[in-house]
């Protein structure tokens, strides 16, 4: 899991950066499962959540450009 130190203004990931993560908070997991039980054609399904998909590096990208 990629790893912000704000003290030291520091981002770290191990390997290359480009394996894709997912991150969901547990508002949107809340809101999808509502929603999901109410389906009568998800009845005996896995389902999987996520709110974001993204690598390391596109995260990083992210909280650069909202100055995180």
């Amino acid at each position: 899991m990629p790893q912000f130190d704000l003290e030291h203004q520091t981002f770290q990931y191990w390997g290359d950066g480009e394996t894709p993560l997912d991150f969901t908070t547990t508002d949107d997991t809340a809101k999808y499962v509502a929603e999901a039980v109410t389906d009568p054609d998800l009845a005996n399904t896995a389902l999987e959540v996520a709110g974001d998909v993204l690598t390391a590096k596109q995260l990083k990208a992210r909280a650069n450009a909202s100055k995180f």
